[in-house]
């Protein structure tokens, strides 16, 4: 499909995204003990069950089931991690090595996100990927794994999908590779949900996707277009970002959008409200809540960073 054709049924077609909440909860685990070592039952052939006698069958199925169905620790600092699953041919058909609107999209997503689940106080983007910490227990679905997971995924993926589409439609520039159009809708999420001992092991999550992965892969993913991969072979980040500076004159920082450096953060804040109550005709001043955006990361911690974690508002 060309992306005339795309731009022209996109802009046909009316997207009609809820924005009715739909309490997601998500993510995947770690916890203390492995499968492996989960006490099963003993899984027994059953006898074929009588047609006219379904009560017994559905009871089984659901003893199945619950073999499986695993909880988080109750009020436990907890991390949702999700990842844009084999992003990397997905992304080859867009510009490289960042795309705007593919950023914008993974923005979206995020502060759905943050809607979505309540009892996140902070979201960390890069790349494909994203972060949200909940420093009390994700309060939803009695924490089972299963549940949370799915829900985290697929809301994830279908959002991110929906927006995405409605930035290539809103700026066809700069244009992609038609094979991309093909691809439109099929990007999907994996996610994984897990219980940290401390919220000062939380933010350590957040400080090492940012610190550990985002920098490393960004300085890396721009340094790819001005040398070859035997030009790069065994190099760190630092020494490619001097190599740039002294024998390309670009300076990195420089280079790149804010946002490819360190990443973004979200967060919610309070801002001050005005406006006349219709039904006294009296001024008042109320709270109201949005989520801030912040391009840039976490490199260090301290005291200051840590209360992106522990405060529910900026």
């Amino acid at each position: 499909m060309t992306q005339a054709r795309y731009i022209s049924r996109c802009i046909r077609s009316t997207y009609t995204g809820s924005t009715r909440p739909t309490r997601l909860t998500a993510i995947p685990l770690a916890l203390e003990w492995s499968l492996s070592n989960a006490q099963l039952p003993k899984m027994e052939q059953p006898a074929p069950e009588p047609a006219n006698d379904s009560q017994p069958l559905a009871v089984r199925m659901k003893q199945y089931e619950a073999s499986f169905d695993f909880s988080l620790p109750l009020n436990s600092p907890i991390v949702l991690r999700l990842d844009g699953h084999t992003f990397s041919k997905f992304t080859s058909h867009f510009c490289r090595p960042f795309d705007q609107r593919i950023h914008d999209a993974m923005i979206a997503t995020s502060t759905d996100l943050l809607k979505y689940f309540p009892a996140a106080t902070v979201a960390y983007t890069q790349s494909d990927e994203i972060t949200l910490v909940f420093p009390t227990g994700v309060q939803g679905f009695n924490d089972r794994v299963q549940k949370l997971s799915s829900l985290a995924a697929s809301y994830c993926s279908v959002r991110f999908n929906a927006h995405l589409t409605t930035f290539l439609a809103a700026n066809p520039e700069p244009k992609v590779k038609d094979s991309a159009f093909d691809k439109m809708g099929t990007a999907h999420f994996d996610a994984r949900f897990f219980a940290v001992p401390t919220v000062q092991e939380a933010f350590n999550c957040v400080l090492w996707r940012c610190r550990n992965d985002a920098v490393r892969n960004s300085i890396n993913a721009f340094a790819r277009t001005l040398y070859t991969s035997t030009q790069m072979h065994g190099k760190t980040a630092n020494e490619l970002k001097d190599m740039m500076k002294t024998e390309k004159g670009v300076i990195f920082e420089d280079a790149v959008p804010r946002w490819a450096v360190e990443g973004s953060l979200l967060k919610r804040e309070q801002v001050e409200h005005q406006g006349v109550n219709k039904k006294t005709g009296k001024v008042e001043r109320t709270l109201r809540t949005r989520i801030r955006i912040e391009d840039r990361g976490v490199i260090a911690y301290s005291s200051e960073s840590l209360r992106l974690v522990t405060d529910k508002y900026w």
